[in-house]
């Protein structure tokens, strides 16, 4: 197979960095044994300091090697090629080129020795052949590299014919053999790098007479390979050659279906994907039919869709190589940094793209290389990558150093960096490759949490200030807890017991010192008495002679209530003898001097139920401290809350009944004495005792979704207090009325709740499969919680229907006090349903009455106008011969003017009003009530446009100016004016308003008889002329210019 290398290079990404190397790849190399061979390597730096060594596989060629040196360009140059079996200089050769930035290495080049073999393996025989028939005469030499092989017969060179065909083998083949056919056959080989050649023996080929009978078809041997590889691009040729006759008819068929030719030979010209596949030729003659079948695999040289680009980096963060490239078969992509293989782990993941890097370091610098590789060759590309420091770069953390914790924890330490400007460390870490969530602490020690039990993992440090600082020097620590407590106990008098323990390493905090908890009682007692030291030795005291006693030390913050005890029996009272250690404090019964209220002793608890723990203790023996007339004050406080005391309570005996507690929760006590001089010593040795069980609270949000005709799923919320340590859950469920204890029940182990879950569920719901039920029909459910106190009340029933048909349309069965009931959830959604249609259905009908109703009072008050003002036309001419038709129901025109040829002006916005008009007003002849637009006594004109109004006319006036609506300086003022007009057209003078005048200097040129303006009502809607810039003639000069007012709300 050939094999193909190609190389390129990552071009400037952005100005931001530009590969400092580029290397040309060697190329192949075949020579004869003991001539010299040169392997060159072509090199560009942008740095003239460079190295360039060479690899002979993946040995790097050292410099005092004498058979091989590296010439100043950079090429290897071989003295003598060898060939012996242990002292070769055949094979792979790469050049590693070196500069301060980076490395690159070239893909192999290969040294091969030329040879050509002395015997043939296939050479001509003498044969025979009938006219008209093909025949294959053989030729076969290894060479390296392939020989040319050249045919003569007789020995002279072949005759040039299409009949004969030299085959990529060497054979020879000779279609359509004719009577010139005959005679003697032989080939040469010639090797061109060793310039040697051999020279076959000679066969004789015979031609017989054309076949006078039926021969079925025969195929000859001319591929010697039925699984074919073609290279993407290149030609491809399939031969098809049979014997036979008549003479055999030639079909190809690809992929079972297609009929590609009749020819022998089958050639493609430029192979592509969709040129793989079956081949099949057939032979086919009246005598019989033959068939072969070739699979053509079609290869593609890799090439890049993307190629990374060179680029710098600040610290700590992510970059992103890409390299994406595609062949057939599909390449491998692998990474290289500086010329070495690049281990893709940790912070460096392969993604679909290409690489990406995350908290980057500074030593992420250098050249990396991306190798896409498959059967038919590879090509490589790369970039260079810098990182971008500034002077203020801080050093990393010094001397870091772990321990194992405990099984799933380890503890690691650190020293601050030398120049002591970091503000902040992050903890990373990884195990098999894998990187974990990085941690953040200001301190220089952290506990990583949550690992995996019996692991190793790897740790580095990195500080911080505004930029990131490398990463510390990595340490590797498992997790596992060493050591072993081994705890001794001895009596050190009747009433005191030594007891001696190692460490552990989780007894120790991570950044601390040892603290552990010491625990002893008397045995198999319910409270236990508690004192917390930081040596791994202490004298317990006040302890009865001859009892029985349990004692156990446990890692302070990390108890476990499982912990086994060890237990010891204290001596009498004359069994032992106290030593001076012994006696130094041993007994807290002792008089004490320089104390005059002595704490109580012995102080023991005793749960009593869920809710209550009683306490006893004892007086001190003597009687001038003995509390006359005095209390005893006690403090509890919950364990877990980790506080001094929450709670006091007062006792004048010697035992008390604590009250209103948790249940299946861990307290602890301690009393002290007081007396009648308000005097009050310390506190008792402190002892822990935890409430009993209880029953669980009820589960909450019990709810069903049915799954199929026998079976559902039911998910409910876990009890809010376990009061204790929960078992499991208890399901009932019923067809009939029966009491709840004679339901079948299913029991529902806690640990095995995750496993049956069928519905998506949080951390604190529970899900399982209630099944087999009886389809079509209709069961009670109820869940209960247990703990080893017994069951939780039982909740409301919940309706659960199977169903004997297809699944209805999810909807959740909810607990009864949502609404267990779906014919009633059914019968809410069609009452909502019919009550929407309803009103909308009495909104349409409002909506047309009043549609109806303005109709009507439209059409009375048209026929008020009508008869109130006779019709009558006005005439009056302009500049610019424009004349004004008005109807009986219309108003005077709108205020405009024109000059000859003029086109009509623009309008411009009033101040007071966006749009109004501006009419003429005789101050002489016209009352102050007649200033008012319309005047008063007359009636009201829709505007918009009542059914009474012809198409054409605007409001009911038509204008004409030169043949068209004059639109250039007219707007349209909807309903200038309020006027209470009822549906019989009568005004009503108790809702009128009045109207202003606004201004009495300016005014347009109106073209309308003075008569229109006093008599005719003006319409609702006002054509208004705003542009004031008009030539007024002197006979208007005087007109006063009336604005309507302001609109009612109603229009």
């Amino acid at each position: 197979m050939i094999v193909f290398y190609v190389s390129s290079t990552g071009a400037p990404a952005g100005g931001k960095g530009v590969l400092s190397l580029i290397v040309q790849d060697p190329q192949d190399v075949t020579v004869a044994k003991g001539q010299p061979a040169t392997l060159r390597c072509v090199v560009n730096s942008s740095e003239p300091d460079y190295t360039v060594t060479w690899l002979h596989g993946t040995e790097f060629i050292l410099p005092n090697d004498t058979r091989r040196q590296v010439l100043e360009d950079g090429s290897l140059y071989i003295r003598k090629v060898a060939g012996k079996k242990f002292n070769t200089t055949e094979g792979q050769y790469s050049c590693f080129v070196r500069n301060k930035f980076g490395a690159l290495l070239s893909s192999p080049a290969q040294l091969r020795i030329a040879m050509l073999a002395k015997e043939f393996s296939q050479q001509p025989q003498d044969d025979s052949v009938k006219m008209t028939q093909p025949v294959v005469l053989p030729c076969q030499l290894h060479s390296t590299p392939d020989a040319v092989v050249q045919w003569e017969r007789n020995s002279n060179p072949l005759p040039q014919s299409t009949r004969y065909v030299p085959l990529p083998s060497g054979d020879l083949l000779i279609t359509m053999a004719q009577n010139s056919d005959a005679g003697s056959y032989r080939c040469i080989v010639l090797n061109v790098v060793t310039k040697k050649n051999r020279t076959s023996v000679e066969g004789r080929l015979y031609v017989l007479p054309t076949p006078d009978t039926l021969h079925p078809p025969q195929l000859l041997t001319v591929n010697r390979q039925l699984n074919i590889t073609a290279h993407m691009g290149t030609q491809l040729v399939l031969y098809c050659v049979a014997t036979g006759w008549p003479t055999p008819t030639i079909r190809w068929i690809y992929n079972a279906s297609a009929v590609l030719g009749n020819s022998s030979i089958l050639r493609i010209s430029k192979v592509n994907v969709t040129n793989a596949g079956p081949y099949m030729c057939t032979a086919q003659n009246s005598a019989g039919q033959t068939s072969q079948i070739f699979h053509v695999n079609v290869v593609q040289m890799p090439s890049f869709n993307s190629t990374p680009m060179s680029k710098s980096f600040p610290s700590a963060r992510m970059v992103k190589l890409d390299c994406q490239a595609n062949g057939i078969p599909k390449p491998t992509i692998r990474w290289m940094k500086n010329g070495m293989p690049l281990l893709v782990e940790g912070r460096f993941k392969p993604m679909p793209y290409g690489l990406l890097i995350s908290h980057t370091f500074s030593t992420d610098s250098g050249i990396y290389q991306c190798i896409a590789e498959n059967t038919v060759g590879r090509i490589w590309s790369a970039a260079q990558l810098i990182a971008n420091l500034s002077a203020t770069h801080p050093a990393p953390p010094v001397n870091v150093r772990c321990n194992s914790y405990n099984r799933t924890s380890i503890c690691l330490q650190w020293d601050p960096s030398p120049n002591g400007l970091v503000i902040v460390y992050s903890i990373h870490s990884f195990h098999a490759g894998k990187m974990e969530p990085e941690s953040i602490t200001n301190a220089t020690y952290y506990l990583a949490k949550g690992l995996l039990p019996e692991t190793n993992y790897t740790f580095y440090i990195r500080g911080y200030t505004n930029e990131a600082s490398d990463p510390s020097n990595t340490i590797t620590c498992q997790t596992v807890l060493m050591g072993s407590r081994n705890l001794q106990l001895k009596a050190a008098s009747h009433t005191a017991l030594r007891a001696d323990w190692t460490t552990l390493s989780s007894d120790t905090p991570c950044g601390g010192v040892a603290e552990y908890k010491l625990q002893w009682r008397r045995f198999r007692h319910a409270s236990n008495n508690v004192q917390h030291v930081s040596e791994n030795h202490y004298i317990i005291k006040g302890l009865i002679p001859t009892q029985r006693y349990e004692v156990r030390v446990q890692t302070s913050g990390n108890e476990d209530d499982d912990l086994p005890w060890t237990d010891y029996t204290m001596p009498n009272r004359n069994g032992l003898t106290d030593n001076s250690s012994a006696n130094e404090g041993a007994d807290t019964i002792l008089p004490n001097l320089n104390r005059t209220v002595m704490p109580p002793v012995q102080l023991e608890a005793e749960p009593v139920s869920p809710y209550s723990i009683n306490l006893t203790w004892r007086d001190p023996r003597h009687a001038t401290d003995r509390l006359v007339g005095g209390y005893y004050m006690i403090c509890y406080t919950e364990v877990k809350l980790q506080h001094s005391c929450d709670n006091y309570v007062k006792s004048t005996t010697t035992s008390y009944e604590i009250k209103n507690l948790n249940p299946y929760t861990l307290y602890e006590f301690k009393v002290r004495s007081h007396n009648l001089d308000g005097n009050y010593g310390t506190f008792s040795q402190a002892v822990e005792c935890r409430t009993v069980e209880s029953a669980p609270a009820s589960i909450t949000n019990l709810m069903s979704r049915l799954e199929n005709s026998t079976s559902v799923c039911l998910r409910w919320r876990i009890p809010n207090a376990s009061n204790g340590q929960l078992q499991g859950y208890v399901i009932s469920y019923s067809l009939l009325n029966q009491s709840l204890d004679q339901w079948p029940t299913i029991f529902l182990p806690v640990d095995k709740a995750n496993l049956q879950s069928c519905w998506r569920s949080s951390a604190d719901t529970v899900s399982m499969h209630l099944t087999p039920l009886e389809p079509g029909r209709e069961y009670k459910v109820v869940v209960r919680a247990r703990n080893r106190a017994g069951l939780s009340a039982a909740n409301e029933p919940v309706i659960v229907r199977t169903t004997t048909g297809p699944l209805p349309t999810f909807i959740p069965t909810l607990p009864p006090h949502q609404s267990n009931n779906t014919d009633e959830l059914h019968h809410n959604q069609k009452l909502g349903i019919i009550v929407g249609i309803g009103i909308a259905l009495m909104c349409i009908v409002a909506c047309i009455t009043c549609m109806i109703f303005r109709r009507r009072c439209l059409k009375a008050r048209a026929l008020e106008r009508a008869r109130l003002y006779a019709p009558r036309t006005t005439n009056g001419q302009s500049a610019g011969n424009t004349s004004l038709s008005v109807s009986a129901a219309t108003v005077p025109a709108p205020c405009q003017s024109f000059e000859s040829g003029d086109h009509l002006h623009r309008p411009r916005t009033d101040e007071v009003h966006e749009l109004q008009c501006l009419v003429t007003v005789d101050p002489a002849t016209t009352s102050a009530s007649s200033t008012h637009i319309p005047p008063l006594p007359h009636s009201h004109l829709d505007t918009k446009g009542g059914v009474s109004y012809p198409n054409g006319h605007l409001n009911g006036l038509k204008f004409v100016a030169n043949g068209h609506v004059p639109n250039g300086n007219m707007h349209i003022t909807e309903n200038p004016q309020y006027e209470p007009y009822d549906c019989n057209g009568h005004y009503d003078n108790v809702n009128s308003e009045s109207h202003q005048l606004l201004d009495t200097e300016r005014n347009p040129i109106v073209t309308v008889d003075d008569s229109l303006l006093l008599n005719d009502s003006f319409n609702a809607t006002q054509l208004t002329s705003l542009d004031e810039s008009l030539p007024r003639p002197p006979s208007l000069s005087t007109v006063l210019r009336t604005v309507s007012p302001v609109l009612d709300p109603n229009g």
